[in-house]
């Protein structure tokens, strides 16, 4: 089942803000605006298409920072949402 439409974009809204701080090198903002779009997802987050590429953001974030850790523990939550196996 899709997110409902203004759920999504809100949600691709944060994730593209997130973005943009993430390239201007504002690692810290970019990763609480992921994490605010993580949290909108209903019930079990990890059901969500969406939330393989946040994940994939915020561990991008931890590994641009040089916190593997969390980039690892990211990046297999990642791999274990929708399509996430083949998630480059």
């Amino acid at each position: 089942m899709p997110l409902p439409d203004d759920l999504s974009a809100e949600i691709d809204g944060l994730c593209r803000r997130g973005d943009t701080l993430a390239e201007a090198g504002r690692l810290d903002e970019a990763k609480a605006l992921y994490v605010d779009a993580l949290r909108l997802l209903p019930d079990h987050p990890s059901d969500w298409a969406a939330s393989t590429w946040i994940y994939v953001a915020i561990g991008d974030v931890h590994f641009r920072q040089g916190v593997f850790g969390r980039a690892y523990r990211c990046f297999h939550n990642a791999v274990r949402c929708p399509a996430g196996l083949g998630n480059p």
